[in-house]
């Protein structure tokens, strides 16, 4: 279920930045040029790791990017998703686990106004590419006074998401954006590979220059 669920909803990303690209490339190219944008809000992890439940918690992202017109841009970004101990059943130890990833992407951006050529207003947003995710577990057993320690390094993964946002000037915007990934971590006890699901529901500041 989750599978159809996750390829339904990248089916219609990479369908919103079709549609969004169509339309940018029939615009003017006016506003075109570098930006930065931050993001700052919360992520969930479905985790696959036993004794580790699902949970959140605070993610930050900084993307960079260039817009070859005013709807049509890539980005590479860096993001630190969940950085989180929780303490296992019955006092028997607690779980440190740490998700962060970096990845490049393309994004297509549509006014939701008449005029499309226009720099500032509401606009929707959608986004995707490929990233790598890295899954860092430290598993810390008060029992046998012992600590395990597994991580994942190079999933390789894609990524999508979209978002809706306000520009107050040609240079200066905000948004509210939601994001997914699907990455990999090892059990902490056997060593075997789990998948994870990763959620994000984020403010964001852009500025292009």
């Amino acid at each position: 279920m989750k599978n159809k669920k996750t390829l339904a909803f990248t089916s219609l990303a990479a369908a919103a930045l079709a549609v969004m690209s169509t339309g940018a490339f029939a615009q003017d190219a006016g506003n075109k040029g570098a930006f930065i944008r931050g993001e700052v809000g919360k992520t969930e992890i479905n985790n696959g790791t036993a004794g580790v439940p699902d949970s959140k918690d605070t993610s930050v992202n900084v993307r960079g990017g260039y817009y070859f017109t005013p709807h049509v841009a890539v980005e590479g970004f860096y993001g630190r998703y969940y950085d989180k101990d929780t303490t296992l059943p019955a006092g028997a130890g607690s779980v440190n686990q740490r998700v962060t990833g970096y990845g490049v992407g393309v994004v297509g951006k549509m006014r939701l106004a008449q005029d499309q050529t226009a720099n500032t207003g509401w606009y929707g947003q959608a986004r995707g590419g490929v990233m790598k995710a890295d899954s860092k577990v430290e598993t810390n057993l008060l029992a046998s006074s012992t600590n395990v320690v597994t991580t994942d390094k190079g999933t390789v993964t894609p990524y999508v998401g979209v978002g809706v946002g306000y520009d107050f000037t040609p240079n200066v915007g905000v948004g509210v954006n939601y994001d997914y990934f699907r990455g990999r971590n090892n059990d902490a006890y056997t060593g075997a590979k789990n998948r994870y699901n990763s959620n994000s529901l984020t403010v964001s500041g852009e500025y292009r220059f």
